[in-house]
């Protein structure tokens, strides 16, 4: 499985120090379809989170992003997330599985997995 750019910029024109988003792609791109699925509303905050991400790095606050386990991280924009690992061949590289609505307390333990079959899926084919 292959990784794309999420937000577009040239991965060369982009310095060191940012974050880089990359999106898993193949028989369907679930982040992009997930993303554009949601209300204008919901999409821009979401996106407005991204970019800070992009120029600054993961937010410190556990609202917004947080590790569920194993190395599988969630990005929180209210109740829309997005699960996502680092690669560890890529400096400074998160790469987003898929995106959830979550709207119970806890997120379901098949999403979390979903997301680590896709991280195995992704390293596989590297």
């Amino acid at each position: 499985m292959e990784a794309d750019l999420l937000l577009p910029e040239e991965e060369k024109d982009i310095p060191c120090k940012k974050t880089i988003l990359y999106v898993l792609t193949g028989a369907k791109c679930w982040t992009r379809k997930y993303i554009d699925s949601l209300e204008d509303k919901d999409k821009s905050k979401l996106l407005a989170l991204l970019n800070r991400i992009v120029d600054n790095g993961p937010p410190r606050n556990k609202e917004k992003f947080r590790l569920l386990e194993d190395g599988i991280f969630e990005i929180k924009s209210y109740q829309d997330r997005l699960l996502c690992f680092y690669d560890k061949n890529k400096r400074n590289s998160l790469v987003i599985t898929h995106g959830v609505k979550k709207k119970t307390q806890k997120l379901s333990r098949d999403e979390i997995e979903r997301a680590k079959n896709l991280r195995k899926e992704y390293y596989r084919e590297e």
